[in-house]
């Protein structure tokens, strides 16, 4: 067996089996509460990451607040020390590192079975006390609304200043733009959806600084932080931008409303730019923390690299001033290479039912890979402009011909 022993293969078994258990249920909980099986899957997702997480996010706070003096000990104090270390005991991932290791001695029961059985059945008891209040009712059929904002206040119904709250997050009344109201809260995920994005930009901003910490023994700066937050939160608007460009008239297509849409007094590409508008609405967060990260970085980028100019000196300006404008031009190169991205997979929703998003970024990650190299052997330092000519030009052409793709979708239902 190459030296694994078969209880330790058996108390691996076991050990996912239980994990297994405990996940399965957890998944069942969240699909009695959400409405869609999407959102089902995310929130599932979402509360085994920050079950797993919870422990490192605790330790990085404390010691965060040891150095802020806002308390005296760098270290959890020894109850909350001791939770700590039994919640991380709870991880199939780490109770499958003891057992390839040794250090479970051979043991099948272990914290990590109990704990995941135990809260399996946790999880499967709410799902079961719950179920008639989420699932025991007729609704009406049509798109969801955000998060499950409905049934928290239909759960909360008898706390009267909790309901308020949660009906905050309604959709209330259709502003003057009916439109970008309509998929502002029911495709993009509303005000709750505004709220998660914040608290997920949060977290991104939270763990590149304890990762800076460890992997280099001191806080990072203001401006490495910056570069962080652009760099992370960049990548998460990217992402959120381009399912939005995939699904941008998925719920008319599926439902066959958009002739229904036609009808209305506004071209298809006046309705488009309306469904742009709501998406970008429901990216504010994301821009709002890149807006702060540009105000910290800019400023000393701009002076680094006036500063280099001039350290360099006479002999060394032209190489360096050369440098300075290939990165201003390959960060031209990547902004206008995102907004084809974000075309294409517009462009592809309109002409496959399934995949526009990962077939949309294979075939711009393969153009951009051929076509920069391509660029930088036939104009050397000048390739970024000619990479965003072009990458320009061909976003104009997709932009018009998915205008022109909707006419006839809007013609043929």
């Amino acid at each position: 067996m190459g030296g694994v022993a078969p209880q330790q293969i058996f108390a691996a078994y076991v050990a996912l089996g239980a994990y297994v258990f405990f996940l399965a249920n957890v998944a069942l909980l969240f699909s009695v509460i959400a409405q869609r099986t999407a959102a089902a899957a995310l929130l599932t997702g979402l509360a085994m990451i920050a079950f797993h997480s919870v422990p490192t996010v605790v330790v990085g706070m404390v010691g965060i607040a040891g150095r802020l003096g806002l308390a005296d000990p760098t270290e959890p104090p020894p109850a909350l020390a001791f939770i700590l270390e039994k919640w991380q005991g709870t991880s199939a991932f780490r109770r499958f590192g003891e057992i390839a290791t040794g250090g479970s001695n051979g043991e099948i029961w272990s914290w990590q079975v109990v704990s995941n059985l135990v809260l399996g059945l946790l999880a499967f008891g709410l799902a079961w006390a719950t179920f008639a209040r989420f699932a025991d009712y007729e609704d009406d059929i049509g798109p969801s609304r955000h998060l499950g904002a409905r049934r928290a206040a239909r759960w909360i119904s008898a706390s009267r200043g909790l309901r308020r709250a949660v009906l905050w997050l309604m959709p209330g009344r259709a502003w003057k733009s009916a439109l970008v109201w309509k998929d502002f809260h029911f495709i993009s995920g509303g005000w709750s959806g505004l709220i998660a994005k914040t608290a997920i930009c949060s977290a991104i901003i939270f763990v590149s600084y304890q990762l800076h910490l460890r992997f280099n023994s001191r806080a990072p700066t203001l401006t490495e932080l910056g570069w962080q937050m652009i760099g992370w939160i960049g990548s998460f608007l990217a992402f959120d931008l381009a399912v939005a460009a995939s699904r941008i008239f998925r719920i008319e297509r599926k439902e066959r409303t958009l002739s229904s849409l036609g009808q209305l007094p506004m071209s298809m590409g006046h309705l488009a730019w309306h469904k742009v508008w709501a998406a970008l609405l429901s990216t504010a967060p994301q821009w709002l923390f890149l807006l702060a990260a540009a105000v910290v970085v800019v400023p000393e980028t701009v002076r680094s690299i006036i500063s280099f100019n001039v350290s360099m000196g006479a002999g060394g300006r032209g190489f360096s001033q050369s440098f300075s404008w290939i990165a201003l031009g390959m960060t031209g190169v990547l902004i206008t290479g995102v907004i084809l991205f974000l075309h294409l997979t517009a462009w592809l929703s309109l002409r496959v039912k399934w995949g526009a998003l990962p077939l949309g970024f294979a075939l711009w990650f393969v153009a951009m890979q051929i076509g920069i190299g391509i660029a930088f052997v036939t104009f050397q330092s000048a390739a970024p402009v000619p990479l965003i000519f072009v990458q320009l030009a061909v976003t104009i052409a997709l932009h018009v011909n998915i205008g022109a793709r909707l006419t006839q979708l809007a013609a043929e239902d």
